[in-house]
Order: structure tokens, then C-alpha cells, then sequence
């Protein structure tokens, strides 16, 4: 999958000619506000799941085939005890991760200027997404949500693909509306219609 960001691009240098910034401040201010700024950021709009939801997918007999399942592959004997604590563990483990994928987003923001309200477990996937603002030697910025790209079900990353698209398009409209208003008082200051 991926991201459309011609668009986001222009906007940002047209952003950075309108006020006289230099490109990389004026990516990495867009970056900051498509990251976990403004109402439509990354974090915000990547989804949770629920308890109800993890219930839903778990119900009848589906839990204990993945406990049996997982005992199998770990070599362990599939006894009722076994597969009791098995069922608990990965309930458990699905319960907590409720906020997994949204969490590998943190220390990707950090390097714009976000603060983490809550570190990610160190050696955990989400704690190795990174990011790289961009300077006046490097034109280049990246953010990357380690837990989305490692996922092994495509559904929570094609979930987190569709949360960037939609900041990345939510930053490019704010940034032409932005623009747009600076053209109208320019044009209103110097008579122009």
C-alpha cells in the first residue's frame, strides 16, 4: 500500500514560500501536525480496537482451537489444564493490546517535538518505530510505525495506511485553506479581485 503525497508536498512548499520558511522547517512543521498535532493526526485516527470486538472474534470455539494451535506449535502436551491457561494468556494478551498499533506511532512523533505519555515497552516492536526530521542537508522526513509494518494480519495495517492517508490529506487541505486566506488578504491589501 501506498501513501499519495504529491499533493501534501506542494502544499508544504508552497507553505514555506508564503512564509518565508525554508523547506525542512516547513515539512517538519507539516509532519509534526500529520503526526499527532492536529484534530485528524495519525495517532488519533488510528484505531482502537474493544474488548467487545476481541470477544467477538474469540467467541465459541475459536479461542480454544488458537490455544490448541499454539500449544501444538510450542511442542507442549494439549491438556484441558494446558489449554485453559493457554486461552487465558492469549485472551489476556489481546485485551492489552488493545492500543498496539497506534502505539508504534509514539517514538516516530517524538523526533518532531511530540512528548510520550506513555513509553512503549523497551524490545518491543512498537518501541523500534522511528522517524527522522528533515534538516537543510537531508531534504528528506520519515516517520515509521514499526508495529503496522510488522504486522502479520493485513487488516491493522491497512488500517494504519488509511489513518496516514487521512491526516496526510487532512494537513494538505488545512495548508491550501491556509494559503488560499493569505492570497485573499493579499489581494485585498494591493486591490486585486
Amino acid at each position: 500500500m501506498e501513501v499519495d503525497f504529491k499533493d501534501f508536498f506542494k502544499a508544504v512548499e508552497r507553505y514555506g514560500r508564503e512564509t518565508r520558511h525554508d523547506f525542512p522547517t516547513s515539512l517538519n512543521r507539516a509532519m509534526a501536525s500529520v503526526l499527532f498535532k492536529s484534530r485528524n493526526s495519525v495517532i488519533r485516527k488510528t484505531p482502537k480496537t474493544t474488548k467487545a470486538k476481541i470477544l467477538k472474534s474469540l467467541k465459541g470455539e475459536m479461542l480454544t482451537r488458537i490455544a490448541t494451535k499454539s500449544l501444538r506449535k510450542k511442542g507442549r502436551g494439549v491438556s484441558n489444564l494446558a489449554v485453559a491457561a493457554e486461552m487465558k494468556s492469549i485472551y489476556n494478551r489481546r485485551v492489552n493490546a488493545i492500543g498496539y498499533v497506534k502505539s508504534g506511532w509514539q517514538p516516530a512523533s517524538s523526533e518532531f517535538g511530540g512528548t510520550l505519555i506513555k513509553s512503549p515497552i523497551p524490545g518491543s516492536i512498537a518501541s523500534k518505530g522511528k522517524g527522522r526530521a528533515a534538516t537543510v542537508k537531508n531534504l528528506e522526513a520519515y516517520a515509521l510505525n514499526a508495529v503496522g509494518a510488522n504486522m502479520d494480519a493485513g487488516v491493522a495495517q491497512k488500517k494504519s495506511y488509511a489513518a496516514v492517508q487521512t491526516a496526510v490529506d487532512a494537513e494538505t487541505a488545512q495548508l491550501s485553506r491556509f494559503l488560499n486566506s493569505q492570497l485573499k488578504k493579499s489581494n485585498r491589501k494591493y486591490g486585486g479581485r
